[in-house]
């Protein structure tokens, strides 16, 4: 924990500490620079840790924190297993709100702060089944993509986690306060590497997004320009060996040229939901259970016949399935309830039906 506070301190270092030492406060307590000199460090790194211990009040800025936050070390047991995967993960990763996330399957969804309309439909429409997939939603509290996959998440009553650039007293940006304490309110969680009055700089944002890939499972990203944020994201979860997914876009648009080039970098294309989940091995369930039920369906009438040949394609809204089958709103949801009560078809959060 201490040695966090101080730049030029990683992973790396500290388990030489606590290798030669036996534990970190050991090495904390150790004044002697011969024994320093046993760890593995060079001269000028002992230097300056001797020095920068001897001009900092660690002990009292220690205690302060311990009293006003909640965190966890590199060293503890709770921490992320996932996350000691990555390339220098953080020593110290302070956060409010629900831990355990840290330990199910996460997705992060990532995009340009710009979004579109096409992201927004995208995100809504495939949200539901993310969240009734027992997925747990990363990204970073960022304006545009990672706002609307907060949001989104929280409507569908699922779980998401935020990782932030700076610390908790300096969210950045300052129109995302409330939706931090709404994550946190809504059961989940979000995190930092960084000290409560830690500021959130420029130079912090791609270190916060080694952390929102190395949380997860696989990285998608909705929109993003070639040069951005959400393409340092992606390339970071391909180096840390996650699954990166990219919905294609319109050639001309700029805000698709980063997906594009993703897929033409071997990033898998995704245009359904179902292709998230078959690549986070979560679309066997599903496949089992449909294959099952379609061998029972029987259709009473042509009705029943067209809406479940309809679902079959993915999951509709009711004023699709009525447009597709040119049928009545008032047939279709009669139909629909009756197939729901017999355990064919399941009404999704937010709206959308689908094939059990």
């Amino acid at each position: 924990m201490v040695f966090s506070f101080y730049e030029g301190f990683g992973v790396k270092k500290v388990e030489k500490v606590k290798k030669h030492f036996g534990s970190i406060l050991a090495g904390l307590k150790c004044v002697s620079f011969r024994e320093w000199s046993q760890t593995g460090l060079s001269v000028k790194e002992i230097e300056k840790w001797f020095n920068i211990r001897k001009n900092t009040p660690w002990e009292e800025r220690l205690a302060q924190l311990e009293k006003k936050v909640k965190y966890y070390t590199f060293v503890d047991d709770e921490y992320p297993c996932i996350l000691k995967e990555i390339h220098s993960p953080p020593l110290v990763l302070y956060y409010q709100g629900d831990w355990s996330l840290t330990n199910r399957k996460c997705l992060a969804i990532v995009g340009t702060r710009k979004s579109t309309i096409y992201s927004k439909r995208m995100i809504g429409e495939w949200m539901p089944t993310l969240v009734k997939s027992n997925l747990v939603i990363v990204s970073g509290l960022a304006l545009g993509v990672d706002s609307l996959a907060h949001k989104s998440c929280l409507q569908c009553q699922g779980k998401t986690v935020a990782v932030l650039g700076g610390g908790f007293e300096e969210i950045y940006p300052t129109i995302n306060r409330r939706l931090a304490k709404e994550i946190v309110e809504g059961g989940g969680l979000i995190l930092s590497e960084h000290s409560p009055d830690y500021k959130a700089l420029p130079f912090n944002f791609p270190a916060r997004n080694r952390v929102v890939s190395g949380l997860s499972a696989g990285v998608l990203v909705t929109e993003a320009p070639e040069k951005s944020g959400a393409m340092i994201t992606a390339y970071m979860a391909m180096e840390q060996n996650r699954s990166v997914m990219a919905v294609g876009g319109d050639i001309f648009n700029f805000s698709s040229q980063g997906c594009n080039k993703l897929i033409k970098q071997g990033a898998l294309f995704v245009d359904k939901v179902d292709d998230i989940l078959l690549e986070l091995g979560i679309k066997s369930d599903y496949s089992r259970v449909a294959s099952s039920r379609k061998n029972d369906f029987k259709p009473r009438n042509e009705t029943e016949k067209k809406i479940y040949s309809y679902l079959s394609e993915g999951e509709k809204w009711v004023d699709e399935l009525c447009s597709l089958g040119n049928l009545e709103a008032e047939e279709v949801i009669s139909a629909l309830n009756l197939l729901s009560l017999e355990g064919f078809v399941e009404e999704l959060p937010g709206g959308k039906w689908m094939i059990l």
